[in-house]
C-alpha cells in the first residue's frame, strides 16, 4: 500500500523507477534518477541544491497525488448528488400528495373554500415563522468575516512588531 502513495520516500524503499506504472500514471519524475552521485562525493552547496530539488519533486509529486485522488472521487460524488437530488424531488412530491390530503381531510368538516383558506392560511403563518428564524440566524452570522482568525493574526503581528530590535 506504501508503494501506491507516489512519494518519493517509499519509492526508494520498495526499489521503484519512473517505469513502474503509478509513476507514470500520475506523470511524476524518476525519484532516484537524480541523485546518482554518492553523498560523500557531493559538496555542500551540491547537497542543499539536491535538497530542494527533493522537496521541490515531493512537492509537485503530492499535488500530482492530490489530483489523482479528486479526479478518481469527482464520478461517485456526482453520483451521490445526483441521487441525493432525486430523493429530494420525490419527497416535495410526498409532501404535496399530504398536504392535498389533509386539505381534504379538513374539506370532510368544513366547506371545500373554507378548508382551502385554512390550509393557505396555515402555509403564511409557517413561512412567516420560518423566515423570522432565518433572518435571526442570518443576522448572527454577519458580516462573513473570520473574526477570531483576524484577532489571532493581529495578536501575532503585535507580538513580532515588539520583539523586533
Amino acid at each position: 500500500m506504501a508503494s501506491d502513495l507516489g512519494l518519493w520516500l517509499p519509492a526508494v524503499i520498495f526499489g521503484q523507477t519512473a517505469a513502474d506504472p503509478i509513476f507514470e500514471e500520475a506523470g511524476m519524475s524518476d525519484p532516484v534518477a537524480a541523485d546518482a552521485a554518492t553523498p560523500d562525493a557531493r559538496s555542500s552547496g551540491q547537497l542543499a541544491l539536491a535538497f530542494t530539488d527533493q522537496v521541490t519533486r515531493l512537492v509537485k509529486d503530492e499535488l500530482a497525488l492530490a489530483q489523482a485522488e479528486v479526479k478518481a472521487k469527482l464520478p461517485r460524488l456526482g453520483i451521490g448528488a445526483g441521487l441525493l437530488a432525486a430523493a429530494g424531488l420525490l419527497v416535495a412530491c410526498g409532501l404535496v400528495a399530504l398536504l392535498v390530503g389533509g386539505g381534504l381531510a379538513i374539506a370532510l368538516v368544513f366547506p371545500s373554500w373554507l378548508a382551502a383558506l385554512i390550509m393557505g392560511g396555515g402555509f403564511v403563518l409557517l413561512a412567516g415563522l420560518l423566515a423570522l428564524i432565518g433572518k435571526r440566524g442570518v443576522s448572527k452570522g454577519t458580516p462573513p468575516v473570520p473574526q477570531e482568525a483576524i484577532a489571532g493574526l493581529r495578536t501575532d503581528l503585535a507580538l513580532v512588531k515588539r520583539a523586533r530590535p
